[in-house]
């Protein structure tokens, strides 16, 4: 394994620090000399600063060019907001959305189909219709969910089928979401 394969691995399954390079919120010396540790591990010797830090820029290049083609995702995408929800956890027969986890099942119902206590109310569904690209597109999820969570907006539950993404946010934070999405979409 070469420096250049070492920095690409390491900052691939580092998405925060991939997030900071993309914002230019870090500084790429900094995070070189940060990597130059894991790479002698990687490689085996001691890697140059300058090696490290040109590969960096690389990454940063070839990452900007999945950033384009997520941009790309984003603005072909559609989307739609459905006030009136609430999640149950327990499966309920004819639930709009049934996601079953390990430990858990939750069901997202119309708060009118709903006599549970237990039920959490006062919630939507933020639907988000995705182009076929987004099938080849790495990173598509993360980046819907960081544009809402970036606003503040916290997603309870998330779903994801074929071209279809649904996040269950808090109805109050609706227009928030839906403005976030439309300008992003808008580009």
């Amino acid at each position: 394994m070469n420096i250049n394969e070492s920095v690409e691995k390491i900052l691939k399954n580092w998405p925060l620090a991939r997030w900071g390079l993309r914002e230019g919120l870090i500084n790429a010396s900094a995070l070189s000399r940060k990597l130059e540790g894991e790479v002698k591990k990687m490689i085996g010797k001691k890697p140059s600063s300058e090696a490290v830090l040109v590969s960096v820029y690389k990454f940063q290049d070839s990452d900007k060019e999945v950033n384009d083609s997520l941009s790309e995702v984003v603005k072909a995408s559609y989307f739609s907001i459905e006030s009136g929800i609430a999640t149950v956890n327990k499966e309920v027969e004819g639930a709009m959305a049934v996601i079953r986890g390990l430990k858990k099942t939750v069901s997202i119902v119309r708060e009118g189909k709903v006599n549970d206590k237990d039920a959490k109310r006062g919630l939507s569904i933020l639907r988000i219709m995705l182009s076929e690209k987004a099938f080849e597109t790495p990173g598509v999820i993360e980046q819907f969910t960081y544009l809402v969570s970036s606003k503040g907006i916290n997603i309870h539950e998330m779903e994801s089928a074929n071209t279809e993404l649904l996040f269950v946010i808090d109805e109050k934070d609706a227009p928030r979401a839906f403005e976030t999405l439309r300008e992003a979409i808008k580009g």
